[in-house]
């Protein structure tokens, strides 16, 4: 197997391995919830000492799983980059990419949107062909591109976003699904986004509820 395919492999293994943390989170809130709410059935049987000592150890063990799911996250996102970085770079024997950049330096200003269209529909998903589009349509003059911007990304501000997002969801308490929708997003870009790994939508509905309640000022729980 070519460099390029074991690369566009590991993408995907990484991709497919973040969605698989996210569900395995989900079902460790959801077991807590279920254990939270049994509890609260108990407030007439045990001392109120007992419920709050119980919910502390629920607390800390739901804290210990997320620990374990940000570490996952943090080893699973080193290797996407590694991965994503060793992909960044332009196939010049790409006989395709020489001629559609031949054809944006001929044609420049006169391109049609249409045009513009058909030829980034070529390179969907493909970083540096992408990118190296965007430069020559500027360097001829276009002034539309069709929107690339939209299509690029850097590794690094992947790694930024998606790892902040992960600190707050796994660490801070925050939204396993705003966590889940910045893995989607760059997912999606590298044309993941809809293979059913499990961080498409929202993985975590109870958790969007939750948020809502706390918009609202009132506990989430208790």
């Amino acid at each position: 197997m070519a460099t390029r395919d074991i690369n566009k492999a590991m993408v995907r293994e990484q991709y497919f391995k973040l969605g698989e943390t996210i569900k395995k989170a989900v079902i460790a809130s959801d077991a807590y919830r279920k254990r939270l709410a049994d509890l609260k059935l108990q407030k007439d049987t045990y001392a109120a000492d007992y419920i709050e000592e119980q919910k502390g150890k629920m607390r800390s063990e739901l804290s210990a799983k997320h620990a374990t799911a940000h570490s996952d996250t943090k080893a699973q996102l080193e290797k996407l980059a590694t991965a994503l970085r060793e992909l960044d770079q332009v196939d010049m024997g790409n006989p395709t990419l020489v001629s559609t950049l031949n054809h944006i330096h001929n044609v420049g200003k006169n391109l049609s949107f249409e045009n513009i269209q058909q030829l980034n529909a070529q390179f969907a998903y493909d970083q540096p062909a992408l990118k190296l589009l965007q430069s020559a349509y500027k360097a001829a003059g276009v002034d539309y591109d069709g929107g690339l911007d939209k299509q690029i990304y850097s590794v690094d501000s992947m790694m930024n976003e998606i790892g902040k997002a992960a600190d707050d969801a796994f660490l801070h308490g925050g939204s396993i699904n705003h966590f889940s929708s910045k893995v989607a997003k760059y997912a999606e870009l590298e044309g993941h986004g809809s293979r059913g790994f499990g961080f498409e939508g929202t993985p975590d509905p109870e958790g969007a509820n939750e948020v809502m309640l706390r918009a609202a000022g009132l506990p989430a729980d208790s």
